[in-house]
């Protein structure tokens, strides 16, 4: 019985109107493969004699007609050659991200002029300095500090947020271009500037993701900042960065678990963890947000009932304006009629410190800190807050580490503080890079 086998060649259905060869009853087209459904059948024999004909006459296996062609000749190799180092030209760091290589060095700023080159080395001990700029919802607080962080010149200016978010970048471009001239009038070399901004800021990524106060979304800030100003510049949030120096410098020195809780307009705080500043992509700290009073007021941030609507500044002041029909200026002077004897004002009060309390035996079961600094405008109000928080704080608790609540040593100035340690550490980033 005569085998069978299948030639892998498809045959279209018009291939014995061209040219062709047969092989035994089967046609197979010569040079070409076509797609077709059609697939030869040859005969056995007669396709491994076929075979046996093609590798005698010289045909590899892989070809489908004719010889093997002779390999090529190899190419002469061509001659490589290092292109020179101005073919490549060093790439400028601008706040951490690389700018175009192609992008001219900035002249040295002198007086009138826009900025140093932000790769220029780091100038002799006794002229460097950074920016430090504080922006907060009410007001900015600005500084020129030297490597000591001692302050060389401090400016402070209202924040236009009522006339919105573009008009306070624009704010802030000012502030530094004019602590720039101050530098400049000194005969100081800036090196960078840091700024510190509320709400939710992506540290990472340079950019004030939200700001209830203030009104921007997703704005790559610092990208910003530095093509107008000329500057790098390090974007912080500016609880945090308060937290940080409080750290560092303040109230909260040699503690390796902190909570720093800042007390204003809003309510925020910064968290250190075993030596760490924990950001979460700018999220971490928003205790404002804890629901501390499920039927209390509504909050800016959508929610009912926040602690940033029972008991920040802006809060204790409505509260009272509510129920006395008295309006007043702010948390101080409800502070000042408790001292009177104002029952309204000792109610209120102890509302807030009660959230107060609850907020923070939250923080403590999960955090654990050695010390809470309370720092902003409330926690200035000598005993009022410190000793009933106390007390408050302690009933809330059982088993669990007790922190030690002390008010922050450096004042307002905290901020602005965390902005220049900021900029001095992208300042040394860049020295090391560079070294």
């Amino acid at each position: 019985m005569t085998g069978l086998a299948l030639s892998t060649v498809p045959v279209r259905p018009d291939a014995r109107r061209r040219r062709r060869r047969f092989v035994g009853d089967c046609t197979v087209r010569r040079n070409r493969l076509f797609a077709g459904p059609a697939v030869a059948v040859v005969p056995a024999a007669v396709f491994f004699a076929l075979i046996e004909r093609r590798a005698a006459s010289g045909l590899t296996a892989g070809s489908v007609s004719g010889p093997a062609p002779r390999p090529a000749e190899p190419m002469p190799p061509k001659e490589h050659r290092m292109p020179d180092a101005t073919h490549y030209p060093r790439r400028r760091t601008t706040g951490g991200r690389p700018a175009p290589a192609s992008t001219p060095a900035a002249a040295p700023r002198g007086p009138g002029g826009r900025g140093r080159r932000t790769d220029a080395p780091l100038s002799p001990r006794g002229t460097a300095c950074v920016i430090a700029l504080d922006v907060g919802g009410t007001g900015m607080k600005g500084a020129l500090l030297d490597r000591e962080l001692r302050t060389v010149v401090a400016e402070r200016r209202p924040t236009p947020r009522a006339d919105g978010p573009d008009a306070v970048v624009d704010a802030v471009v000012r502030a530094l271009r004019s602590l720039e001239r101050e530098a400049a009038d000194r005969d100081r070399a800036v090196h960078g500037a840091g700024v510190v901004v509320p709400g939710i800021v992506d540290t990472d990524h340079a950019r004030a993701t939200y700001s209830a106060n203030i009104g921007w979304r997703d704005l790559p800030l610092a990208a910003v900042l530095e093509q107008r100003t000329g500057l790098p510049v390090a974007l912080g949030h500016d609880v945090r960065a308060g937290g940080l120096a409080e750290a560092r410098l303040g109230a909260a020195r040699g503690a390796r678990d902190a909570l720093f809780v800042a007390i204003g307009t809003g309510i925020s705080a910064a968290i250190i963890a075993d030596g760490r500043l924990l950001s979460a992509s700018g999220y971490a700290g928003e205790i404002g947000h804890l629901v501390v009073d499920p039927r209390g007021e509504p909050c800016a941030c959508g929610a009912t009932g926040c602690l940033e609507a029972v008991a920040s500044a802006a809060a204790i002041a409505a509260a009272y304006t509510a129920r006395s029909g008295t309006p007043v200026s702010g948390a101080a002077e409800v502070a000042a009629l408790l001292t009177a004897g104002d029952r309204i004002a000792g109610a209120v009060w102890q509302r807030a410190v009660d959230g107060l309390a609850t907020a923070l035996a939250a923080v403590v079961t999960t955090l654990a800190p050695e010390v809470v600094v309370l720092g902003g405008g409330l926690a200035e109000s000598d005993g009022l807050l410190l000793a009933p928080l106390k007390r408050g704080l302690e009933r809330r608790l059982s088993f669990h580490r007790t922190p030690r609540l002390v008010t922050a040593e450096l004042g307002d100035e905290a901020g602005s503080l965390g902005a220049g340690l900021h900029a001095w550490e992208a300042v040394h980033a860049r020295e090391a890079a560079r070294a």
